[in-house]
């Protein structure tokens, strides 16, 4: 579940950048636009840089629990792998 919000909201993410690069009025350049504008263009961003490296930690973490596949085992020092994955 918190996989797929995560995903789900790096493709919003997406979508705000393509719309806001993309689809502005005819004569509206990116200094002419309003803040709030540069504010969801900017928190676009931040979340693609975000949001995909938690996303894959959590699809590991996913793969290790139902399948066993064996990412996060202390023995091949899983728990540093997911402190760098995270912090």
């Amino acid at each position: 579940g918190l996989a797929l919000s995560g995903f789900g909201t790096i493709l919003g993410a997406v979508n705000f950048i393509t719309t806001i690069i993309c689809m502005r009025a005819p004569g509206m350049t990116m200094w002419r636009m309003p803040i709030f504008t540069w504010n969801a263009l900017v928190t676009s961003i931040l979340v693609l840089m975000a949001f995909p490296p938690l996303a894959a930690a959590l699809f590991a973490l996913g793969a290790d629990r139902r399948f066993g596949a064996h990412i996060f085992d202390p023995e091949n020092g899983g728990a540093v792998l997911w402190q760098h994955l995270f912090w």
